[in-house]
């Protein structure tokens, strides 16, 4: 998120200075949005992050 915005930013403040007729930077910042939100969507709803269950060996019974 921070390499998100410290980019984005760097690009906008640059193409603000210069007048600059960037129209990728529209499909930069929209793009690497849309993949960050996926990003966050699978994160947070839909990755499952339950333990596994431990198999242990199995134990000898008394009898043998």
């Amino acid at each position: 998120m921070a390499i998100f915005a410290a980019c984005n930013s760097g690009v906008w403040f640059f193409k603000t200075i210069q007048y600059a007729q960037w129209t990728w930077a529209y499909w930069f910042t929209g793009l690497w949005g849309l993949i960050l939100v996926g990003h966050g969507v699978y994160i947070f709803a839909i990755a499952n992050y339950t333990p596994l269950p431990t198999q242990e060996p199995p134990t000898e019974s008394p009898q043998g």
